[in-house]
């Protein structure tokens, strides 16, 4: 292990026991390396992993979350809240767009923005900082490992997992997002149409709580109210997301979300059944 500024760098990680497995990501703040094994069904107030780590449970993988608002645990799929940088009514209130603060070399790990609101420490930590150089020809995307406090008058420094992959100046342009998992909530109602669901909980979960989502893999869903059920129609073998989180067969309307696909026979009987593969990440 290696250290950036304060924060902890490791190398990828991968570990199993008994079944179940945990990837952690490249950069760690603080001590969030817990090596237990994953339990899908318990939500904790203490934060026993990195947010963003990845388990896994014989065919299905999990994503560790942090849920800013009580989940009902009820087979409905939860939404990530955090707005983008240039949401109507909420600029830069989950993120940032904007200009670098400082120049720096390439191949640098420490990146300064011109975000002035007085982040908490590691408020970006696995995130993504998006660069444009100069002239507009070209773009990257970098995780975030970790950030300072912000100052709240000039700048937030952050720390990126990989070195820059060419020289930044002054003025370049960049977005800055927090981690998809940073801020998960049952879908708001304000919201509907507006929200991409990042996972499934499998358990009843208290606001603030940390809980691993289902990302991928077998499961079963609450059938939509709205729509017909997955597998019910002849050749309809998408699983589909309507706007409460529960499953839909698709309706034709190519802005749902899609989540994964039916699995098993239906007999070409017109029954259809919410068991999917489900394929978020």
């Amino acid at each position: 292990m290696t250290q950036i500024g304060e924060h902890t760098k490791v190398g990828y990680d991968f570990r199993n026991q008994n079944g179940a497995g945990i990837w952690l990501p490249p950069n760690i703040p603080g001590a969030q390396n817990n090596l237990q094994r994953i339990n899908p069904y318990l939500a904790t107030a203490e934060q026993l992993y990195p947010v963003g780590a990845l388990g896994f449970l014989d065919q299905r993988k999990f994503a560790y979350s942090y849920c800013s608002g009580a989940l009902a645990g009820w087979s409905r799929l939860v939404v990530d809240s955090n707005y983008v940088p240039a949401a109507s009514g909420h600029t830069d209130e989950d993120g940032w767009e904007g200009n670098i603060y400082a120049d720096a070399a390439e191949g640098a790990v420490i990146v300064d923005i011109e975000d002035v609101t007085a982040r908490a420490v590691n408020y970006y930590a696995g995130g993504y900082l998006t660069l444009f150089n100069a002239d507009g020809t070209r773009s990257t995307t970098i995780r975030i490992a970790a950030n300072d406090l912000g100052n709240g008058s000039t700048h937030t420094r952050l720390y990126i997992d990989d070195g820059l992959p060419w020289a930044i100046v002054e003025h370049d342009f960049c977005d800055a997002y927090r981690n998809i998992y940073s801020n998960v909530t049952e879908h708001a109602g304000a919201q509907n149409g507006y929200e991409t669901f990042v996972g499934l909980s499998l358990c009843a979960v208290t606001a603030t709580y940390y809980s691993w989502l289902q990302v991928a893999g077998p499961t079963w869903l609450a059938q939509s109210s709205a729509a017909g059920i997955p597998g019910y129609d002849i050749d309809h073998r998408e699983a589909f997301a309507a706007r409460d989180g529960t499953c839909v067969e698709n309706p034709g309307d190519a802005t749902l979300q899609r989540i994964g696909y039916v699995l098993g026979q239906h007999g070409g009987s017109n029954v259809g059944d919410t068991y999917v593969f489900l394929q978020i990440a």
